[in-house]
This record gives structure tokens, sequence and C-alpha cells, in this order.
């Protein structure tokens, strides 16, 4: 059975003196090649910018990430504090007393610790 690749290795063998011999007989020529590809290569990772934007780095087709993106501007300096904003459905007592309590104060009641979301 004779193999496939044996047309392949003579046509291997055949280029390699041709790729031998002009490496080794034009020394100047591929220095200066290798020169040129250097500098080339050189200027353009030179043009390389950085752009580390949070933005696109995230999937903003994503419906969570465009409900964040919907209100950036209001979630701006929470850091990584995650705030909870609970609605009774009918007020309690105990709710009208701590909307009493916290009536002084625009946006938290520090004796019960509750966040007042005034919308």
């Amino acid at each position: 059975m004779k193999n496939p690749l044996l047309p392949l290795l003579g046509l291997v063998k055949r280029s390699e003196g041709l790729v031998e011999r002009g490496l080794f007989q034009h020394p100047g020529a591929v220095f200066t090649l290798f020169l040129l590809m250097t500098l080339w290569l050189g200027w353009q990772a030179s043009q390389i910018r950085p752009d580390a934007s949070f933005v696109k780095m995230i999937p903003t087709g994503h419906p969570y990430v465009e409900n964040f993106l919907e209100y950036r501007d209001d979630l701006a300096g929470l850091g990584n504090s995650l705030r909870v904003a609970v609605a009774a459905r009918r007020a309690t007592s105990s709710a009208q007393a701590t909307r009493r309590r916290c009536a002084g104060s625009p946006t938290s009641c520090s004796t019960c610790r509750v966040s007042i979301v005034r919308r």
C-alpha cells in the first residue's frame, strides 16, 4: 500500500533547498526584511490605546444590563451597597409609626434603619 503523503514529502524536500539557499545566500535582504517588519509592528503597537470602559465589557443587550444602564445616574455613588425598597400593599399601624418617626428625615431614619425612597 502506497502512502498518499509521499508526493507532498518530495515537494517539501525540494522547497526546503530553495528556502535555505534564499536565507543563507542573501543575509542582507533577510536582515532588511526583518528590520522593516520589526519597525512596522512596533509602529502598529504604538497605536494601541487602552480603553477599559465598563460599558464595553458588559453585554448591553441583556435585559438586566439595559435596566441598569437606564437607572445608572440614580445608582451612581452607591459604591458596593445594596438598597432594597419594600412597599406594603396596605398600611399597618407599625408602618404608620415608622412614617411618623422618619417624617423629618429626607432619605433615611437612623432610629429604625429604614431607607425611604421617594417617587
